[in-house]
């Protein structure tokens, strides 16, 4: 009778695990574009560039209709001015001015792209 009673307990633990843990088997660790954008200005603003960019790059490549895309370009083109890549900077900041995203970035990034 004591063993019947511990292996139940044993079961009814078991079940009780598996069922709580199903809801954790299911939840990602993706974030969104918006969480990501800010946590890649605070590695900019911390001077971790190489980390800023891969930030932005993950918006460029999962989220092409993020509502930011024309700051995204902007601040890997920054990244890339400050780690002196100058070539890479110029190409990210001439996609905001020859597309058709509408920018507020654009006139700094004509005057940038003079200075590099």
């Amino acid at each position: 009778m004591v063993i019947i009673m511990r292996l139940s307990l044993l079961k009814i633990s078991i079940l009780i695990l598996f069922f709580f843990s199903i809801p954790l088997c299911g939840q990602t660790t993706e974030q969104s574009p918006d969480k990501i954008f800010s946590k890649a200005l605070i590695d900019y603003t911390d001077g971790r560039h190489q980390e800023s960019i891969n930030k932005f790059m993950e918006i460029i490549n999962n989220y092409p209709k993020f509502n930011k895309l024309d700051d995204v370009f902007y601040w890997v083109g920054m990244n890339y001015k400050n780690i002196k890549k100058y070539e890479f900077a110029i190409q990210y900041f001439y996609v905001i001015i020859v597309t058709t995203i509408p920018s507020r970035e654009i006139p700094q990034m004509e005057i940038l792209m003079g200075f590099i």
